[in-house]
């Protein structure tokens, strides 16, 4: 028997900056991800598991290529103005891809022993062959600012503008956060309070956007082949039927969370942190149980949850 295994692997990662007119500062990144594998198994036909009669040998390749990339560019303008003013400007883009391609075959009845190609076998496996295509793609547009006074009184205000590829008609959303903060340690009524090294009131309130679930697909009907067989004039045929019906509405699960907290140091060493938070989920991606009536061989997957906690 033969049992042979190939992987390549290739990572790579360029980083690019460029500061301009003293305040702002441009940069660009750019990864790249491909894994590369080949699976060679051949089982002889003299004996083992594959010398039965039946099969006579088998021989089995497997290609797996994997490709990824991710690109961003980002844009920044830090500015004091009057010693007091700080301005922290930030607005970006970032792409992402991913490609991935599987071709499995198998073929039986070994002509030459010792030979572990597919033309070196003449009958086809009851497994068949199958290949497979997954790509999906995300794109962002992102924007920040944060500004602060004197050290004391900080605000900061951000947005995205996300889409993806998992959905087919609703695929883009939108997600902000705003934040604010108060060090009252710098307030010149705590300059006596020198038991007091930090001292400092947070309040925030932002969304997160998710679209990862494990089909790449699901905003589409899918069609299935020869699942669903029929008779023709007194023979067998191949036919086709929709094994999933895709939610049209289908879109972005949103993460909400409110925070309040307190950062506090005395003495040097003693510190506390405090926060309270609400967090809630909506619109959650999960698959809703269809009766198997309906010949589905996936649960469609629906908006359908709201967590809080």
């Amino acid at each position: 028997d033969i049992n042979n295994s190939v992987r390549d692997n290739l990572y790579a990662n360029f980083y690019g900056e460029v500061v301009f007119l003293k305040d702002f500062k441009f940069t660009a990144n750019f990864t790249l991800d491909n894994v590369y594998r080949m699976d060679t198994f051949y089982y002889n036909n003299e004996y083992g598991t594959a010398a039965t009669s039946t099969n006579n040998g088998l021989v089995e390749k497997y290609n797996d290529n994997y490709f990824s990339y991710n690109t961003q560019q980002m844009l920044n303008w830090n500015k004091t103005i009057k010693e007091n003013h700080n301005f922290d400007v930030l607005i970006g883009h970032e792409f992402g891809k991913t490609d991935q391609r599987v071709v499995d075959a198998y073929k039986k009845n070994i002509f030459y022993p010792g030979i572990p190609e597919l033309g070196n076998a003449v009958s086809q496996y009851s497994n068949g062959s199958t290949s497979s295509t997954v790509v999906t793609a995300i794109e962002g547009y992102f924007a920040r600012v944060n500004y602060n006074y004197a050290g004391k009184y900080f605000f900061s205000g951000s947005y995205r503008y996300d889409g993806s590829s998992r959905f087919k008609y609703d695929k883009w959303g939108h997600f902000w956060s705003v934040g604010a903060a108060w060090r009252i340690k710098g307030e010149s009524f705590m300059d006596n309070a020198t038991w007091v090294d930090e001292l400092k009131l947070r309040a925030s309130w932002g969304q997160l956007g998710n679209e990862k679930i494990w089909s790449s697909y699901a905003g589409i009907d899918i069609l299935s082949i020869g699942s669903c067989n029929y008779i023709w004039e007194n023979q067998q045929v191949t036919g086709a039927a929709t094994s999933y019906i895709a939610d049209k509405s289908l879109t972005w699960e949103t993460t909400t969370q409110y925070n309040v907290g307190l950062d506090l140091r005395l003495f040097g060493s003693l510190t506390f942190t405090g926060d309270f938070y609400v967090k809630e989920t909506d619109d959650i991606l999960m698959q809703l149980p269809v009766s198997g009536i309906f010949g589905f061989t996936e649960d469609p997957w629906k908006n359908a949850g709201r967590m809080r906690n």
